[in-house]
């Protein structure tokens, strides 16, 4: 599983997610710039976020629910989140 772990400042997961949809850019674009650096940060002025690419192996789709059901609060994964890259 490939996953962008973004961060920054205040309400960074959220600026990430409006950048990419604005612009039209895939997560999967963002992973090829994050993997070739160790953190990836955009900063146009109004955005910032940092962007690291990981990989894992298979992870269950309940699991991450889980995650969000149970374990991250709603409003810290507006600064800091996960956005998994679909294969």
């Amino acid at each position: 599983m490939k996953v962008l772990l973004v961060n920054g400042t205040d309400y960074s997961a959220v600026d990430f997610k409006d950048h990419c949809e604005e612009e039209e850019i895939s997560y999967a674009e963002i992973w090829d710039k994050a993997n070739e650096e160790e953190v990836w940060t955009f900063d146009d002025g109004t955005r910032y976020f940092e962007v690291q690419a990981l990989e894992f192996g298979d992870v269950d789709p309940e699991f991450i629910q889980f995650l969000y059901d149970e374990i991250i609060d709603e409003d810290l994964a507006k600064h800091c989140d996960f956005f998994i890259i679909e294969e």
